[in-house]
């Protein structure tokens, strides 16, 4: 019924016509005879196609591979298929075995593939063997009629593998060479910059060529080409500045040098002077020209010079960044000499500041082996740790990493907050005692005392903590806890304040009763209690609050009082030199002492601040008068505890006692003694480094072999000549304009001056006075330009009379040494200049350079640098520089004070060719006669200014300032052999003198003999007390030159009093006089009202 259901019923049109009639029997035996055959023929399909099925899903399940996955056929062979359903299930065989083999195959081949990505002939001899390898198979098991389908499918697999093989291989083979082509050129920018001269010969054109073949194969399209180039330029403009920098021997300032150069094709002939200079002459003009020129001949962009001019300038900040950490480095050497007790005593008063901080941090590290931070500090081991304390009890300042322990609540800290308690207690245990160990010094009385400075919460807290946890078990993080309890409630915090108070009996009805009935217990005297009165506040509150665990304390008033008396101790100290003002004696404690601010200081600097104290008594006082027994220290209201401290000597009555010399009070700094306290270090210091030197040499060539001209090369502190090469680039400003446009800026300024009335003084009736001049501006100013543009912008209503004196239109420029010097210290780059310029001595034999280099360490190289800097300042600002003549009292001077009457020939070597005409025929008018009235100066000097105008170059005055600077040095170094080793300031002192006076005149009779023979006297003294002696009376005689002492001061005094206190000061007598700044107005005044008389006739 199936089988009839399933078959499809067909329709058939009929003719239409005549219907017949016969339907008889024999019509119907025909018919059923036929439907008696339709029905067999219908079984027979039946049964056919029930076969043909049977045998279909046979194939379709037979089993074709193994359990490993290869092809199986057994069970093909032994299955017998129905004749009529054979075909039909070799057909589905088939096409299983088509489908198994093709993903076989393509699996086989795939992996075939992988395994020779680039190699066809071993694809196809691999691939052809597992072909041949199905088709045994077939063979072998009667199947030789799949074989032909077998081939056809599999064949094409293989030629479509085995051409991509090809096509890959062929690929790789482009794609390797366009590599090695990048390849060659990255190697070639690589070159380029370490061998940028070779572009034009060698580099260049093979660069070309590699980029052509790149851009032939289409593997380089114009963009990147261009950027290839940019590189490759990049890397020659780079290259070359290399070539240059490295043989700037790391002179930072040179390399901003060249980078100027390289910007700007009009620069300074200074800028190559310096390069050169730089190189020790290693580097040419013609290869700075070359390289000015250098991004022009490659044509680089903007872009391009910017990399190269980036690339100098942090080769110029890495040049600082190495020398400054070389000074950083002997800064951390120096400190561990003093933490090894080398060194100590002279290593003058030790601010505590970061850097010494710092310093001493990482100096305690390398001292211990192990950087010191928190982390090392608590787990370092005990013998470590006493190692520590030990060192870190010299100096009198702390390393940074307890810096910070100290002022931080370290247990609140993220990284030991969730420890466990014994832990935390451990770790306290070990803060503690460290505070202890070093915020103390027992004195020779045996009194306990602060010994550092700055730390006086830290010593309130310390105090409290070691309290606390004494009547608490020892519990020192509960003490630590309470400590750093805290409420934000004012009200709360008043509350718990009071209930303290109730629980010690205290019935007071306000906190600030209750305070001052504790200091009455802790008998706190009145005038003392307002620097404590918080502090009491917060012990009161500590007793009654809870812990942030909610502990309670055990914290009694005899505890707190216990703490308070600690603490006042600490802040106020029994000092019988001071006089107090609150205690009307000097018998009671005092907040401010010079003892709080030396007592921790190395080298019992208290003490040798008592004996400068006395000192000065003897000179101010005479004898008779002695600290502590009829003279007292009033210290200034303004006073810190640390700071510079300002006192005045007063009676044991408070009252002020005048002084000898001047009748008036005196008064005094710690930062006096403190200077002077280091200059006598310091020059302790030299001696000792030039005797090692010296001893040392002796050792090696022998005493007969040693002369004075060995002393002086083996002079570690000797100055250099400043004209020299390697030194002039430090102390030179601006030259003179070498372009067309400069040289016609200069002309255009001297045809204004000249175009300037003679009567010109100046002084102008009225700004419209001024206007109808029509003095036109140039490119090359002066102060007159500066002062005309001031007056271009004032406002109308100017009045009637304008006076202007001199100076203000030709004093001083703004320009000085500050900025010709640069920077202080390591950053600065002379020091090693020094080091070069003093080691490598052509003279010394190579082991006597030995010994300079070992004792010439980064240190000493700065303090000669520094001292130089000094020197040359200290005089250049008090002179001050003026391109142009000036009256100068009694004679007419220029440039950095150089009186024209006494220039010689080798300083108008310096000069500009063009002036030096001009300043000889002023020098012979001025040598005509011994003195010139006021009035004949001034014309004179107006006559030189604006009728044939003399304009000096700064830089030239400078060479010029330099010389008979140095001329000055190799005078006091001929007369005193050990010159060199005085303090900077003493050598500023004399120099600048002898520069101001005149070396040779000051030593005669018209000059200062007495200061002259004070001066002989210290350089030969015997002892270091001796020489501050002389030197002191040196000052004193430059002050009083006529009197031994009396009020009777100098003319040159008064001329320039700023001047006169800095050198004695430096010298060690301190000018005391407190009425000068009247003196000062006074002459001010008076010369003003003197010119305008005579200007004006009034």
């Amino acid at each position: 019924m199936a089988f009839i259901k399933s078959k499809r019923t067909t329709y058939r049109n009929q003719p239409v016509g005549v219907v017949p009639v016969n339907t008889g029997a024999e019509e119907a035996a025909v018919q059923s005879a036929k439907l008696f055959a339709a029905g067999q023929e219908i079984a027979w399909e039946e049964a056919k196609n029930d076969a043909i099925a049977r045998d279909i899903n046979t194939a379709k399940t037979l089993p074709i591979e193994d359990q490993h996955g290869n092809l199986s056929l057994e069970k093909v062979q032994t299955t017998e298929f129905t004749a009529v359903g054979k075909k039909s299930a070799k057909a589905v065989l088939a096409e299983r075995f088509s489908g198994f083999l093709n993903n076989k195959v393509t699996k086989e081949f795939s992996d075939l593939h992988t395994q020779n990505p680039f190699n066809k002939e071993r694809f196809d001899g691999e691939a052809q063997g597992t072909i041949d390898g199905f088709v045994d198979a077939f063979k072998k098991n009667g199947l030789d009629e799949y074989i032909p389908e077998f081939l056809q499918k599999v064949t094409n697999k293989k030629i479509l593998h085995s051409n991509k093989i090809l096509n890959d291989t062929i690929k790789k083979e482009k794609d390797e060479a366009a590599s090695l082509q990048f390849d060659a050129i990255q190697e070639f920018i690589n070159v380029s910059r370490l061998y940028p001269e070779d572009l034009n010969v060698i580099i260049g054109p093979q660069f070309d060529q590699a980029i052509k073949n790149l851009e032939s194969n289409g593997y380089l399209k114009s963009p990147a080409k261009q950027a290839l180039y940019s590189e490759l330029k990049r890397a020659v403009l780079v290259g070359t500045s290399n070539k240059i920098l490295d043989r700037l021997n790391g002179n930072d300032l040179a390399a901003k040098d060249l980078e100027e150069i390289s910007q700007n094709e009009n620069a300074s002939p200074d800028y190559f002077a310096r390069v050169i200079r730089a190189s020790n002459n290693t580097v040419t003009m013609k290869e700075l020209k070359d390289f000015q020129k250098l991004s022009l001949n490659v044509e680089a962009n903007r872009t391009d010079i910017n990399v190269m001019t980036q690339h100098i300038s942090n080769r110029a900040g890495d040049f600082a960044k190495r020398r400054t950490n070389l000074g950083k480095e002997q800064n951390v050497l120096n400190m561990q000499s003093m933490l090894n007790g080398l060194g100590v005593g002279n290593a003058g008063y030790l601010d505590n500041d970061k850097t010494n901080r710092d310093n001493l941090n990482t100096a305690i590290g390398n001292e211990l082996k192990i950087p010191l931070n928190n982390e090392t500090f608590y787990s370092m081991n005990n013998d470590t740790y006493s190692k520590m304390l030990t060192k870190l009890s010299i100096p009198p300042v702390l390393p940074s990493t307890l810096d910070d322990l100290f002022q931080t609540n370290t247990m609140n800290l993220p990284a030991f907050r969730n420890l466990p308690l014994a832990t935390k207690n451990n770790m306290m245990a070990r803060e503690l005692n460290a505070w202890n160990n070093l915020a103390y010094i027992t004195g020779s009385d045996g009194v306990k005392k602060r010994r550092l400075q700055g730390y006086d919460t830290e010593y309130k807290k310390y105090e409290f903590i070691n309290e606390i946890a004494r009547v608490n078990g020892n519990d020192i993080t509960k003490a630590n806890s309470l400590y750093y309890t805290k409420t934000d409630s004012p009200d709360t915090y008043k509350s718990i304040v009071m209930n303290t108070l109730s629980t010690f009996d205290k019935k007071v009805g306000s906190v600030k009763e209750g305070v001052n009935a504790i200091f009455e217990l802790a008998e706190i005297p009145l005038q003392h209690r307002s620097q404590l009165d918080s502090y009491v506040e917060k012990l009161l509150y500590y007793k009654s609050v809870a812990t942030p665990d909610d502990e309670a304390v055990e914290f009694s008033q005899s505890n707190l009082v216990n703490v308070l008396k600690e603490t006042y101790k600490g802040l106020y100290i029994e000092d019988p030199t001071i006089y107090d003002v609150f205690n009307g004696n000097n018998t009671g404690r005092t907040y401010t002492t010079p003892q709080k601010k030396y007592i921790g200081q190395t080298d019992k600097q208290y003490d040798k601040f008592l004996n400068f104290t006395q000192e000065l008594i003897n000179d101010e006082f005479g004898e008779g008068f002695k600290l502590a027994d009829n003279v007292f220290l009033l210290g200034d209201a303004n006073n810190s505890q640390y700071g510079n401290q300002r006192y005045t000597f007063v009676n044991k009555q408070g009252e002020i006692l005048p002084s000898q010399i001047e009748g008036t009070a005196v008064e005094f700094t710690t930062n006096e003694f403190e200077k002077a306290y280091n200059i006598s270090k310091h020059e302790i210091n030299t001696e000792t480094l030039n005797e090692a030197v010296i001893t040392r040499a002796k050792k090696i060539i022998g005493e007969k072999a040693f002369d004075g001209k060995m002393i002086d090369d083996l002079n570690i502190f000797k100055l250099p000549n400043l004209l020299s090469p390697e030194f002039q680039d430090h102390f030179s400003g601006p030259i003179e304009p070498t372009t067309a446009e400069g040289k016609a800026a200069k002309e255009i300024r001297e045809q204004q001056l000249r175009n300037l009335p003679r009567q010109f003084q100046p002084a102008f009736k009225s700004q419209q006075a001024y206007k109808d001049l029509h003095i036109p501006r140039g490119d090359f100013p002066t102060r007159l330009d500066k002062f005309l543009d001031k007056l271009d912008s004032a406002e109308q209503g100017l009045p009637n009379k304008i006076f202007i004196p001199e100076r203000q239109f030709f004093g001083s420029d703004s320009k000085n040494y500050e900025e010709t010097l640069r920077v202080d210290g390591y950053e600065n780059p002379l020091w090693e200049r020094i080091t070069d310029f003093t080691v490598n001595n052509l003279t010394l034999s190579d082991n006597l350079k030995a010994i300079l280099a070992d004792i010439m360490t980064p240190d000493v190289a700065v303090d000669v640098q520094e001292t130089i800097k000094n020197i040359v300042q200290t005089t250049a600002n008090h002179e001050g520089f003026r391109n142009q003549v000036y009256r100068d009292r009694d004679t007419i001077s220029v440039g950095f004070g150089f009186n024209v009457k006494f220039l010689t020939e080798d300083d108008y070597k310096m000069f500009d060719p063009t002036q030096v005409g001009r300043l000889k025929e002023l020098q012979q008018w001025l040598l005509k006669k011994d003195n010139y009235s006021e009035d004949q100066l001034l014309k004179k000097v107006n006559e030189f200014k604006f009728g044939k105008p003399i304009l000096i170059d700064r830089n030239a005055a400078t060479k010029v300032f330099n010389n008979k600077m140095y001329k000055i040095y190799e005078q006091y170094k001929k007369e005193f052999p050990n010159f060199d080793r005085l303090h900077k300031r003493r050598k500023s002192a004399l120099i600048d003198f002898s520069y101001q006076f005149g070396h040779e005149r000051l030593k005669s009779d018209r000059g200062f003999p007495k200061y002259y023979r004070a001066v002989q006297n210290a350089m030969n003294a015997k002892s270091m007390d001796e020489r501050n002696y002389f030197f002191k009376l040196a000052g004193f005689h430059q002050v009083y030159n006529t009197g031994e002492f009396g009020n009777t001061k100098t003319p040159l005094y008064y001329q320039t009093k700023s001047r006169v206190r800095t050198r004695t000061s430096d010298l060690g007598f301190n000018i005391r006089d407190n009425v000068d700044f009247l003196d000062e107005e006074f002459s001010w005044w008076q010369s003003i009202l003197t010119l305008f008389q005579k200007d004006y006739k009034v």
